[in-house]
């Protein structure tokens, strides 16, 4: 968290996360797209709903029906990584 809240890492959150072995990515446009698929990844963050685009993932290989998935974002006003969703794919 403090690497991120001094805004030192140099690149975006994913791609920081890939550069250090993480698979992630931002929603597809297609899913982007499409309201239905969008409401299924709002999550309350502890103070208000919010939409989460970014997600981690254990594998691209695993069907998206039987992978976890670890949805966030970055809160700039209070300075910290939120974690919307862990579990299945919405």
């Amino acid at each position: 968290r403090e690497t991120r809240a001094s805004a030192s890492i140099g690149a975006t959150d994913l791609r920081w996360l890939q550069d250090r072995g993480a698979i992630g990515s931002k929603e597809s446009d297609t899913v982007r797209n499409d309201k239905a698929k969008m409401r299924k990844r709002r999550w309350n963050d502890g103070e208000e709903e919010r939409q989460f685009d970014s997600h981690l993932k254990p594998s691209d290989q695993t069907a998206a029906d039987l992978c976890v998935r670890v949805y966030f974002d970055w809160d700039e006003v209070r300075r910290k990584i939120v974690v919307g969703w862990i579990g299945r794919h919405p």
